[in-house]
C-alpha cells in the first residue's frame, strides 16, 4: 500500500478496515435471519444452495489472483494497468466458466442446479459469474492504497445490498426476485469499479499481456491451493447434503443450519 495509505497511516487504515468488515460481517449474518421469515422452506433452501454454490465459486475461481495485487501493485512500476488488467482478464474469463457450469447444460447440472435455474429465470447463473469478476473489487483500492475509497464504497454497497435483498423478500416471497436485486447490487458494483479505474491516478486503460499474467498465476496458485482446501473443507458438509438428500429435506438442513 503506497500513497493515500501512507499519508493515512498503516494503523488508522488498519482500524478502517476492520470496522467496515465488521459492519459488512453483521449485515452478511442479518440478511438470512430475515430471509428465513419471508421465504417458505423450499425457496430458502434454494437460497442457501445459491449461497453454497457462491462460497464454492468464490475459493476456486479466482484463484488468488484478486489477492496477488497486493504483492503485484507496489512493484509494477508502470505497468500497473497491465498488471490489473491481467487479474481482471482471468476473472472474467473464470466468471463465464462459473456461469457456464451452474448453467442447465452443464454436466454437473442436478435436480437442485435446474430447479434453481428455472426458478430464477437463469438469474442465478449471471449473478454467480459476475460475483467471480467483481472479487477484484475487495483488493483493488486496498492494493493502491486508496482506503477510504474502499470503506465508503463497500459500507454504502453492504447496506444497499441488504435493503434490496430484504425488501425483495418481504414483498415477494419469490427467489427470481431475490435473486434479481442480487443482480442489481453486482451491477452497482460493476459501475462502482468503473468509476474507481476512471478516478484512479494513471487512468483506466487496462491492458492483458499473456506472459504477465502467467506470472501473476505461478505466484497466485500456491496460495490458492491452500485457501480452497481450507474453504472446501468448511463447505463439504453442505455439498454431501446436497447430493445425498431430496431437495425438501436439503431445504430443512439449510434452515437447521442457520
Amino acid at each position: 500500500m503506497t500513497g493515500a495509505n501512507s499519508a493515512m497511516g498503516v494503523s488508522r487504515s488498519a482500524a478502517f478496515l476492520t470496522a467496515g468488515a465488521m459492519v459488512e460481517f453483521a449485515l452478511q449474518f442479518l440478511l438470512p435471519v430475515i430471509l428465513v421469515r419471508q421465504l417458505d422452506a423450499d425457496t430458502f433452501g434454494q437460497y442457501r444452495f445459491l449461497t453454497l454454490m457462491l462460497g464454492t465459486a468464490l475459493a476456486l475461481a479466482p484463484a488468488f489472483m484478486p489477492q496477488a495485487l497486493y504483492y503485484f501493485l507496489p512493484r509494477a512500476g508502470g505497468r500497473q494497468l497491465t498488471v490489473i488488467g491481467n487479474a481482471a482478464a482471468w476473472l472474467a474469463c473464470m466468471g463465464l466458466v462459473v456461469a457456464f457450469l451452474v448453467s442447465p447444460v452443464s454436466p454437473l447440472a442436478g435436480e437442485l442446479l435446474g430447479a434453481l435455474h428455472r426458478a430464477t429465470h437463469g438469474l442465478s447463473a449471471l449473478y454467480l459469474g459476475l460475483s467471480v469478476l467483481l472479487t477484484i473489487v475487495t483488493t483493488l483500492a486496498i492494493a493502491e492504497g486508496r482506503i477510504l475509497w474502499h470503506c465508503s464504497t463497500e459500507l454504502a454497497l453492504a447496506l444497499l445490498r441488504t435493503a434490496l435483498v430484504a425488501t425483495a423478500a418481504v414483498l415477494s416471497h419469490d427467489i427470481a426476485w431475490v435473486v434479481a436485486a442480487l443482480v442489481l447490487d453486482a451491477t452497482l458494483r460493476l459501475a462502482v469499479l468503473a468509476a474507481y479505474l476512471l478516478t484512479r491516478p494513471g487512468g483506466a486503460r487496462l491492458r492483458c499481456e499473456p506472459a504477465s499474467l502467467l506470472a501473476q498465476l505461478r505466484y497466485a496458485l500456491p496460495f490458492a491451493a491452500g485457501g480452497s482446501l481450507f474453504a472446501m473443507r468448511a463447505q463439504a458438509d453442505g455439498w454431501i447434503a446436497a447430493s445425498a438428500m431430496p431437495p425438501q429435506v436439503f431445504d430443512a438442513f439449510t434452515i437447521g443450519a442457520v
